[in-house]
């Protein structure tokens, strides 16, 4: 694929610039900037018309602050285009700041047709329009609620998603709906009329959770019977790893190896097998802290962060609570009931640290006793 406007490689060291310049060697225009004092000066001659992609490289900056600075101030329409290159198992507090605020990173050296790849995505994504609405309208991610600005960028994201083939990492906090974006993503690739298996990882004890996922032969451990693991059970199909971050250290070299390969080897046995299977993990945690406190593995890390997906809390996202509520209110028992104005102003008054759960719980418990005691509208008095 060539991109018909031009790229950008922001970088100091001839070791990357020569590594992009291979890797983007049959793109039009292709221009280096290869000095960081000349950033500033490079970049007022931009515009978003102009530049396809833009690839900076993470040693540009030495502290954290002066990258939160040059974030700052640089142009919204050249930080759309914009995505880092970093050093494989970099751990400096600007690709801390980078990851956590799910700013794009490509990890360096890489192989070449997957930088491209990435690259070329970037640029892709975001000539299109901002909101794919009609993209969101067609597909089952629809159903996912809301029509707040960071829901929208959330379920075009993961509508462009879904028609590739690439695992994806989904994180949010509790009861923010990871579970229900994964099933709908599966809903909503080519894999929809194959079986999707759904595994939380924190159910599954440490002594027995290699078995669970890759299956195990007799006598591979005491007890042990001929059993399909998960793994194979969603072959041709999606599989969801709910909780990675409480995957047991032992089992996380075994994971990584079946990610990259699609082959494994059931416990106590030597013949090896190969699935065809799309992995969907979500989480919680912050893994880039467990990693450096030992409890997650770096190359595992690295391998399920490519394609993220962040699914705002809802104190983030308020304007999408009346709307939740009125779904909730109508797909329940409790249809025929009605929302007070004044519960909607508690509502939006709320912090909801168990988020749309919580909501959702909340909302029923009151419903329950609006209907016990024979009204017809939900008040805020409902609420215990």
């Amino acid at each position: 694929m060539i991109l018909s406007k031009k790229v950008f490689v922001i970088t100091g060291r001839a070791s990357v610039e020569h590594y992009c310049r291979i890797a983007l060697s049959d793109q039009v225009g292709l221009q280096f900037y290869c000095s960081h004092s000349k950033l500033e000066n490079q970049l007022s001659d931009l515009t978003e018309e102009f530049v396809s992609a833009l690839v900076v490289d993470l040693a540009c900056f030495k502290l954290e602050e002066e990258l939160r600075y040059w974030l700052l101030t640089l142009r919204e329409s050249l930080q759309k285009k914009l995505c880092f290159v970093a050093d494989c198992y970099c751990t400096d507090t600007c690709l801390e700041f980078l990851q956590k605020n799910f700013v794009p990173v490509i990890e360096f050296p890489c192989k070449v047709k997957d930088f491209k790849k990435k690259v070329i995505y970037k640029s892709i994504k975001k000539v299109q329009k901002p909101i794919q609405t009609n993209l969101i309208t067609l597909s089952p991610i629809n159903a996912f609620i809301g029509k707040s600005s960071m829901i929208l960028e959330l379920k075009s994201k993961a509508s462009l998603l879904s028609q590739s083939d690439c695992n994806i990492l989904i994180q949010g906090e509790t009861g923010t709906g990871k579970t229900f974006l994964a099933e709908l993503i599966h809903e909503a690739s080519f894999r929809k009329n194959a079986k999707m298996v759904y595994v939380n990882m924190a159910n599954l004890d440490e002594q027995t959770c290699e078995a669970e996922l890759f299956g195990c032969v007799n006598g591979a451990f005491t007890g042990a019977v001929n059993k399909k693991g998960l793994v194979e059970e969603a072959d041709g199909g999606t599989l969801i790893l709910d909780e990675i971050a409480e995957t047991p250290i032992v089992v996380q070299a075994k994971l990584l190896d079946f990610i990259q390969t699609h082959r494994f080897r059931k416990k106590g046995c030597t013949k090896e097998l190969c699935v065809d299977v799309r992995i969907i993990f979500a989480t919680n945690k912050d893994l880039l802290t467990l990693v450096r406190t030992g409890g997650f593995r770096k190359d595992l890390y690295y391998r399920i962060t490519e394609n993220r997906l962040y699914i705002p809390s809802l104190r983030e996202r308020k304007e999408d609570i009346l709307e939740l509520s009125e779904f909730f209110i109508k797909k329940s028992v409790y249809s025929g009931l009605k929302l007070d104005l004044g519960v909607e102003e508690l509502l939006g008054l709320q912090d909801w640290e168990g988020n749309v759960r919580q909501l959702k719980n909340e909302l029923l418990s009151a419903a329950m006793v609006c209907t016990a005691l024979g009204k017809t509208v939900i008040e805020a008095e409902d609420f215990s």
